[in-house]
Order: C-alpha cells, then sequence, then structure tokens
C-alpha cells in the first residue's frame, strides 16, 4: 500500500513486513472458561482491552448503539457490562454521561499485560475497535483475541 502510494519516495527493498502476533508464553496458564450460555442472572461482560482513543478506536459508535438499546429496553444495567481502558477519560465520561450509559460502561485504569489476557479469557465476549483508515492493519489484539478463542465484535 505505502509503496503505491509513495512510489517517488519508497522502493521495494526499502520496505520490510513486520507482522503482528502473540508470543505463546504469555498465554500459558490462563484460565480460559468454555463459551456457552451466560448463567441466569449474571451480567454478560463484554471487554475492549487496552486503550481507546477519539480516531483510530473511536468508541462513540459503540457508546450511540448503547445508548439506542438501553432506550429500546434492550440493555439494562444488571444484565450487561462494558469494560474498557480509556485514553481519553475526561472526553468519555462526558459522552457516557449525555448518552446515560454510565451504569452500561465502565472506563477502568490501565493492569499489567497478564492481568489484561486474564480478563479478556473471563469476559462473555470481547470488543475491537478500528477504524476505516486503519484497515491495512490487523492490530496484536484481533491476534491475541482469536488466541484466547471467545467470541469478538470487531
Amino acid at each position: 500500500m505505502y509503496l503505491e502510494r509513495y512510489p517517488e519516495f519508497l522502493k521495494p527493498e526499502m520496505c520490510v513486513l513486520i507482522s503482528n502476533g502473540y508470543d505463546e508464553t504469555d498465554f500459558r496458564d490462563l484460565e480460559v472458561p468454555a463459551i456457552g450460555p451466560v448463567p441466569t442472572g449474571r451480567q454478560i461482560r463484554l471487554v475492549h482491552s487496552g486503550l481507546i482513543y477519539p480516531v483510530e478506536r473511536d468508541p462513540r459508535p459503540m457508546f450511540r448503539a448503547v445508548a439506542r438499546l438501553k432506550k429500546m429496553g434492550r440493555l439494562m444495567a444488571d444484565r450487561y457490562n462494558c469494560f474498557s481502558c480509556s485514553w481519553s477519560e475526561d472526553l468519555y465520561r462526558k459522552l457516557l454521561a449525555e448518552r446515560d450509559i454510565e451504569d452500561l460502561i465502565a472506563l477502568e485504569p490501565h493492569v499489567p499485560y497478564r492481568q489484561a489476557l486474564q480478563e479478556c479469557a473471563q469476559a462473555d465476549g470481547l470488543l475491537l475497535f478500528q477504524a476505516a483508515d486503519c484497515d491495512m492493519q490487523i492490530p496484536a489484539k484481533a491476534y491475541e483475541y482469536l488466541r484466547i478463542g471467545k467470541r469478538f465484535l470487531p
């Protein structure tokens, strides 16, 4: 893509592809419950692990969808919870309050990598934010999610 976009500046011998992936040792002894129906009475927990920010990982479309579903009576805080680490907490807290969904989406502080993997493994589903201008990239998080083996929503 970059060779096509910048032919006057780049030559094939100047480019190297470094692919994302995961390190299997990071997943050693990770407790991953089997995928199945969520027991009655327990919250369904969706997790986005890592940073979200207003451009490449913009969560606002998800916030709008969650707000719409809440207004329709399809999402209730006693049944659903979304979790995400944030980069722009002040902006997102304001947006969550404006949409009346602070009870459904929690902005959590950064946690160590291994703990983040365990939280993903314990989730009922995983969220992946990726803007259209990043479509030529596959984030490392996608590989981690696939390795964990949970359902995820891109």
